[in-house]
């Protein structure tokens, strides 16, 4: 399930983490800020790359950040 692109933002939503499909969970290139820690276990079936969640690698520059929340 590819959802990149599509200016989605706050914390990962758990159920997103559940989703269990045959293909991989794409969530690159939004706003999300946040992942539980308990649903970490699933990072490596999840692309989390070019949002804003500090812990992790290859995210967006805090500018970009801060332009878009500023709306």
């Amino acid at each position: 399930m590819d959802l990149s692109y599509n200016q989605l933002y706050g914390k990962v939503p758990e159920s997103l983490c559940k989703v269990r499909t045959s293909e991989e969970l794409t969530l690159k290139h939004n706003f999300f800020t946040y992942i539980e820690p308990h649903s970490q276990k699933v990072i490596d079936e999840i692309v989390l790359g070019m949002n804003f969640i500090i812990d992790l690698e290859n995210q967006i520059k805090l500018v970009k950040c801060e332009v878009f929340f500023a709306k």
